[in-house]
């Protein structure tokens, strides 16, 4: 667990930087389009941007400090293994500094979610004030690109928390073996951040007169802390109390409801990831990822979902399988086909790939099994609709000279072919894919001897 929170921090770091340095220069641009018009609405609007982004960069070299759980961004999985790891640690020295850096690990994770929501909150002040202003001057177009990037990087703060929201086979045996723990499920119901936030059955009932438990926010401390994250909203007060006087499952739903209509931002997590659970960030949460769709202020944007991912994440590894009849020249074949594409989007893959093909024999009766050449393939599929797919490449395959052929002038080893057709995808397991091609090729007639035009393959991707 240490080496994944240690690679998703530096990760989320290094996206935070690169999207404030790039989200600069957008800024840049937009203050010398608008120069060109007027200069001194340029200078009050620009004024001090680039010292708030300078601002921000170097916010992000210090380590995080003490965290408050009120204001921390909620993310089930990481309060229910810095729980998981804090309890451990009590009754035994030796291990307790065997998790010592674990610990460590989480919050520095912590703390880089919280000032990445503190990045999103500026991104978004700035978005709002700079579409404020640039539309008086007809520039809304220009500030597309803006919001398109700040998007993203929402987006890309989305993802790596999904990522990590995804335990490990051993962090998943560890949370159920600790939850079946009466100790550990009066631990996390004390000290974990949900329990924090709400009163979770098992910490404690309340005390006489209603008095305030030691440590545990009020309504009135939760209630503040809301309005000010997400402004005043009907109700909340009334949502907040109920919550924190032991409401049940459909409370803290109402409260989550609340959030996602009172934010674009969003937060990074569920509510719902609680004791042992992970609380995806696709989800919902506290306070929403605003990744789920398009931009309110541009609804011709098609987020794509492939840009936040990494290149591995973005590849597609694929096998197939195509065979042919004998004739009077070749042997029954199989081609059996190895592709790895690139998902350029949502809807569109790009890619290569080679072939190798078996001889089986004329018949079931006259089986002798052989080497029939090879081949290299480039395609490209693009969504047609639901689970079909426009697919289309170019092939060279090698077809070695048989003694039937050899007074053939024309007679060409390596042939040529360039296919399109349809193509049907299918879930074949919770990380496979099936598909069914048709394909039609168009230089069949060039080949020698004629083959069929149409070419039939069935095979998996992963």
């Amino acid at each position: 667990m240490d080496r994944k929170t240690h690679r998703i921090d530096e990760d989320l770091d290094k996206t935070t930087r690169q999207y404030l340095q790039r989200l600069a220069r957008e800024e840049d641009k937009l203050n010398k389009q608008l120069q060109k018009k007027d200069s001194a609405a340029a200078r009050r609007i620009f004024a001090g941007s680039q010292a708030g982004y300078q601002q921000l960069q170097q916010s992000l070299q210090q380590r995080t400090g003490q965290l408050d759980k009120l204001r921390n961004v909620y993310s089930g999985h990481l309060d229910s293994m810095k729980t998981a790891l804090s309890f451990l640690q009590q009754p035994n020295q030796e291990l307790s500094a065997k998790v010592k850096d674990a610990v460590a690990g989480v919050d520095q994770l912590q703390g880089r979610l919280n000032q990445a929501e503190e990045v999103k909150k500026f991104l978004a002040q700035r978005q709002a004030y700079l579409q404020q202003q640039l539309q008086k001057f007809g520039m809304t177009a220009q500030l597309d690109q803006f919001k398109r990037t700040a998007y993203y990087y929402k987006a890309q703060v989305a993802e790596y928390k999904k990522t990590f929201e995804d335990p490990a086979k051993i962090e998943a045996k560890t949370m159920e073996a600790l939850s079946n723990l009466p100790a550990f499920r009066d631990f996390f119901a004390k000290n974990s951040q949900l329990g924090s936030l709400f009163r979770l059955p098992g910490s404690g009932t309340p005390t006489a007169g209603g008095a305030a438990i030691p440590g545990l926010p009020t309504a009135d401390d939760l209630n503040k802390e809301l309005t000010q994250r997400f402004g005043s909203v009907p109700d909340l007060q009334q949502v907040a109390q109920q919550a924190t006087g032991g409401g049940d499952a459909s409370q803290l739903t109402q409260l989550k409801d609340k959030f996602s209509q009172t934010t674009d931002l969003g937060g990074t997590g569920g509510l719902t990831g609680g004791l042992g659970g992970s609380g995806t960030g696709s989800s919902g949460g506290i306070s929403g990822d605003g990744a789920g769709g398009s931009d309110k202020d541009m609804p011709n944007f098609k987020p794509n979902g492939q840009k936040t991912k990494k290149f591995g994440q973005r590849l597609e590894y694929g096998i197939n399988a195509q065979t042919t009849q004998s004739n009077s020249f070749f042997p029954a074949t199989t081609a059996f086909g190895l592709s790895v594409g690139y998902k350029l989007n949502d809807k569109s893959v790009v890619g290569i790939g080679a072939s190798y093909r078996m001889g089986w024999g004329r018949d079931i009766h006259h089986i002798a099994i052989s080497e029939q050449g090879a081949g290299f393939r480039s395609y490209l599929d693009w969504k047609l609709k639901g689970s079909f797919w426009v697919s289309g490449g170019a092939e060279l395959n090698y077809q070695p000279l048989v003694s039937t052929l050899s007074a053939l002038s024309s007679y060409n080893a390596w042939q040529k072919s360039a296919l399109l057709g349809l193509s049907k995808k299918y879930k074949a397991g919770r990380k496979l894919n099936g598909n069914v091609q048709l394909l039609y090729d168009f230089l069949y007639r060039q080949h020698v001897p004629a083959t069929q035009p149409w070419v039939f393959r069935v095979g998996y991707s992963f």
